[in-house]
């Protein structure tokens, strides 16, 4: 009786382990990243974003300097959505084209694609004067990226403390002077006024881009302007002195 036993239990236990290392080989390819697109920056107000889609219907947007949100976010594509997007990309066919489309204007934004397929994977690059296929895929991505539904996975920190809000400064201005006349002088830091906080001591949110400029730096040159009285970063309601 043993000896029919251990054989028995032995055949079990390979076949537990045959499905172990199945189900771990699948989990293994469960959440693979199949796209990615990628707009950089140019000489003008060009938003920075990657955003990723991954075969079990995950997509991820990362934005960057000028994008409409700033942070990592992430979003669940249903089964049709993600059959489109890769069908776009198939449709498109990268491996028609070179890594690398030729550019005559060095100031315009970089577009990158990269789509995995069947185990193989294509990255095509470009500026201005994308064939159509990309232009059109392009357009796709961006809807995508700007649809409403996106949910915040982590927020930019850029080294500050959590409670800190890095892209908002509480500035008091000198009673003389004027506000929206003040901030035309912080363009080049994508800079705007959020909010006036108080009228009789000429106190206002100041709003910029923490890409362009380092959270920490833009508090510097705040300091040293000689129509600030005092500056400090916003923080979020539990933290402020």
């Amino acid at each position: 009786m043993n000896k029919l036993l251990f054989p028995t239990l032995a055949a079990a236990g390979l076949l537990f382990g045959a499905c172990q290392v199945r189900q771990t080989g699948s989990s293994n390819t469960e959440h693979m990243k199949i796209i990615e697109y990628y707009t950089g920056p140019c000489f003008g107000n060009c938003p920075v974003y990657t955003l990723s889609v991954f075969n079990d219907g995950t997509a991820r947007y990362d934005g960057r300097q000028l994008a409409s949100r700033q942070g990592i976010y992430t979003k669940t594509l249903d089964e049709s959505t993600l059959s489109r997007i890769q069908q776009a990309f198939r449709s498109a066919n990268l491996w028609q084209y070179p890594d690398t489309i030729p550019s005559r204007v060095p100031d315009y934004a970089q577009v990158r694609f990269s789509f995995t397929d069947n185990g193989k994977t294509k990255t095509v690059s470009g500026k201005e004067d994308l064939p159509t296929a990309l232009v059109n895929l392009q357009g796709q991505m961006r809807i995508l990226a700007n649809a409403d539904d996106w949910e915040l996975l982590e927020k930019p920190s850029f080294g500050l403390p959590n409670y800190v809000i890095p892209d908002e400064i509480i500035v008091q201005l000198q009673a003389e002077a004027d506000a929206q006349q003040w901030v035309m002088g912080y363009q080049r830091q994508y800079a705007s006024l959020k909010a006036q906080l108080s009228r009789s001591m000429n106190i206002w949110l100041f709003r910029f881009d923490p890409y362009l400029t380092e959270p920490e730096h833009m508090l510097q040159i705040l300091e040293k302007d000689p129509q600030v009285e005092t500056a400090e970063f916003n923080k979020e309601l539990g933290e402020r002195r």
